[in-house]
């Protein structure tokens, strides 16, 4: 795959590093490098804490007598059990390294995500901590979650 320049084509090797050489800050640079390769083609890659994400989000709900909203999940991903930390580079297994490549593909060639900023923990503690989550745009539940 080759990605059009001002100067000629870029291959995909420069763009997201090969699996073997996935690195933590590896990832983070390719992904701005995406950016800005779509930032320059006029492809958005980020829809930014969209305004309508409610209401994307509903199409996936189910709202109850009260006016509450609910949203089911199959998505095993998100259990403790299933999450990792990784604090450096040497943490990470082949399995990660090929997810973070896959991420990178995947935010190249689709199209925009669904950024949004929060919060988790409760709001005016200690425990409040910054976060930003990206989700793919086929799920506004998950990101509105």
């Amino acid at each position: 795959m080759y990605v059009l320049r001002d100067m000629g084509a870029l291959s995909l090797s420069k763009i997201i590093p090969p699996v073997e050489e996935m690195a933590i800050e590896g990832f983070k640079q390719a992904f701005r490098r995406i950016l800005e390769i779509k930032r320059r083609a006029g492809i958005p890659l980020l829809l930014d804490n969209p305004p309508d994400l409610f209401e994307r989000a509903k199409l996936y709900g189910v709202q109850y007598k009260n006016g509450s909203w609910n949203w089911a999940s199959n998505i095993w991903h998100r259990s403790a059990a299933n999450t990792v930390v990784i604090e450096s580079d040497d943490q990470l297994r082949y399995e990660h390294k090929l997810l973070m490549v896959r991420v990178l593909e995947h935010s190249l060639a689709q199209g925009p995500l669904i950024k949004v900023d929060g919060y988790v923990g409760k709001p005016g503690t200690k425990a409040q901590m910054h976060a930003t989550v990206y989700a793919d745009p086929q799920f506004p539940d998950i990101a509105y979650r």
